[in-house]
């Protein structure tokens, strides 16, 4: 990957991470029966206090669920999206920089903790 599509890459990501469609996806995931119930309870009872609460970890696993359901459901594009052509680069390129982002706590030590 050249260095000008790395820098596309980290601020396709930057801008994503930040928008209105994952936070919405993110509270969604916690408002969701699907969610588990540990973790309801500890972001309920973090906000209550004017904290975050969820762990890095769920963090970055709710930025991969949102970024596939942003590929699948048409990338913004208002319909579903043909698997057969889409951006396998590109796909891959955001999965390794969450994948980084994730080696990165994990060996900082702060991976599966609670966010202030």
């Amino acid at each position: 990957m050249t260095s000008a599509s790395a820098a596309r890459v980290k601020r396709f990501i930057d801008c994503f991470i930040r928008s209105e469609y994952v936070s919405y996806f993110i509270s969604e995931e916690d408002m969701s029966w699907n969610s588990s119930l540990e973790r309801a309870n500890r972001v309920a009872d973090a906000v209550e206090l004017g904290c975050d609460g969820h762990t890095h970890a769920e963090y970055i696993d709710s930025w991969r669920r949102a970024f596939a359901d942003y590929v699948q459901f048409g990338a913004g594009r208002g319909g579903r999206c043909n698997r057969n052509v889409g951006y396998p680069r590109f796909e891959a390129a955001v999965q390794a920089y969450f994948n980084e982002v994730e080696a990165w706590h994990e060996k900082a030590g702060d991976l599966w903790s609670e966010i202030g």
